[in-house]
């Protein structure tokens, strides 16, 4: 079923535009709101509080997938995979920072990244945004989602919209941003991106420029103290050369939006072979 659900869900992602409504980060808004309005939550910046808000909507994903039958249970993966895989928002955004670096409007290019998490607007760090970018609403998302299964997701995909919610940045797409200030919230995202951050990278690896990415990733997957902005940059960015053109912003951009696309669909080979083999259901 996981598997099935995955193509499914990556095959929608790619033929039809979802509404921001459906989207992950709306719907945590919407929850954090009440939350807050029905005054359940006092303190955003805890990670005992982070733990509970997540998983509430986990335990109730987890009760309903023991007690809803089969079919239902399908459609609940289906629908609960779809609202937290990708962002509309972001995709949008994207395209126009790309029809902006192709005609030279780099004043446009630097306010269209920060609508996906750039701070500051430095072009030069776009391409490494945007596999951070690709991580936070494709590849961690699939990985709590075959190792912990639709609860494990949920309460990933929650944790990680408490955190962003937390530092009150205001407006945009609140998953495709990950700022450097320090939060106790921010420490459960930490650890929950321990294992995927490192799996990621390691992906970067195998469909990218493998013995140039290996010092850095044995460098920075053993380090407890990296996050995963820091780790993914860095192996990215020594997995793929970056050849030099007249239109650099638009070549980087182009080349790790590139390696992450293949790495996604390497992850997916992957679990087609575990499944075939029996380590996925």
């Amino acid at each position: 079923m996981t598997l099935f659900t995955l193509l499914i869900v990556m095959a929608l992602e790619r033929i039809s535009v979802k509404s921001k409504r459906f989207h992950i980060t709306t719907l945590a808004n919407q929850y954090f709101a009440f939350l807050n309005k029905k005054r359940i939550v006092k303190n955003n910046n805890s990670i005992v509080v982070a733990v509970l808000v997540a998983g509430v909507p986990a335990a109730i994903a987890f009760a309903l997938v023991i007690l809803l039958p089969g079919l239902f249970v399908f459609a609940l993966y289906l629908f609960a995979l779809w609202v937290c895989l990708g962002c509309p928002v972001t995709r949008q955004t994207y395209k126009r920072y790309l029809q902006a670096a192709d005609r030279g409007d780099f004043e446009a290019c630097s306010l269209y990244s920060e609508s996906f998490g750039n701070k500051g607007g430095a072009l030069s760090e776009v391409g490494k945004q945007l596999v951070l970018v690709n991580y936070r609403q494709y590849a961690s998302v699939i990985i709590f989602f075959v190792l912990l299964g639709l609860p494990g997701m949920v309460f990933y995909s929650i944790a990680k919209e408490w955190h962003f919610s937390s530092l009150s940045t205001g407006g945009g797409d609140s998953a495709s941003t990950d700022n450097a200030q320090p939060s106790k919230a921010k420490r459960l995202l930490n650890i929950l991106d321990f294992i995927p951050a490192r799996i990621t990278a390691f992906g970067f690896l195998l469909v990218g420029h493998f013995s140039s990415g290996l010092g850095k990733w044995l460098e920075t997957a053993l380090s407890i103290k990296i996050d995963a902005y820091d780790l993914l940059a860095s192996v990215a960015k020594a997995s793929e050369a970056i050849p030099s053109n007249d239109k650099p912003y638009l070549n980087e951009a182009l080349q790790m939006v590139n390696l992450v696309k293949r790495n996604i669909v390497f992850l997916l080979m992957t679990i087609s072979v575990m499944t075939l083999v029996g380590l996925v259901a």
